[in-house]
């Protein structure tokens, strides 16, 4: 009883916690969107708008000390969007509609966790919160040879790579999740 007590305590304030995490995308006026990033524990977030081909509209970096910022989006055509932030740690997603009277946000909004590495002499640590998307690992040289190549379907992965058996050298770990590829530069 005590156990499952914990885990319900531990479930509400998990979701709290992811709740407040991700930035609030409201729509003000008739065609213009607030972004509050008071939420966010960095100092600044990137802020991208991007068109339905994936083509970038604005690209602009918000110091999360303001309240928020407003974008006016009158002059841009019908069509579907999606506004994204991200800082050092997370990537969050958000579409909306853009109609000739009004924005209509999407309700569902999209985080992505970047990954965290850390490397040594003769060790590279990766730790990334997964959420089940599939995830390829690889390690390369300059010369694009490959030494790594796995795939990883875990919730989070929490892994040590040992590179002493590499030759003296500058690597490449790339982490390729979800459409996106993040990438470490490492000497052995």
């Amino acid at each position: 009883m005590k156990t499952q007590l914990f885990v319900l305590l531990f479930s509400f304030l998990s979701v709290g916690i992811f709740a407040n995490s991700n930035p609030v995308f409201t729509k003000v006026g008739d065609k213009s969107i607030t972004i509050k990033t008071g939420n966010w524990k960095s100092d600044a977030v990137n802020v991208i708008i991007k068109d339905a081909d994936g083509a970038t509209i604005l690209s602009e970096n918000l110091n999360t000390d303001k309240t928020g910022r407003v974008y006016n989006l009158k002059n841009l055509p019908a069509g579907i969007y999606s506004i994204e932030m991200s800082d050092d740690l997370r990537i969050t997603t958000q579409a909306f509609t853009l109609n000739k009277d009004a924005v209509v946000m999407d309700k569902a909004v999209e985080t992505l966790y970047k990954p965290v590495f850390a490397s040594s002499d003769n060790t590279v640590d990766l730790n990334l919160m997964n959420l089940g998307n599939n995830v390829s690992i690889k390690i390369t040289d300059r010369q694009n040879n490959t030494y790594l190549d796995q795939k990883e379907h875990e919730t989070s992965i929490n892994k040590r790579f040992d590179v002493s058996s590499l030759p003296a050298g500058i690597y490449t770990m790339s982490i390729n999740m979800d459409g996106r590829t993040f990438s470490h530069d490492f000497t052995k």
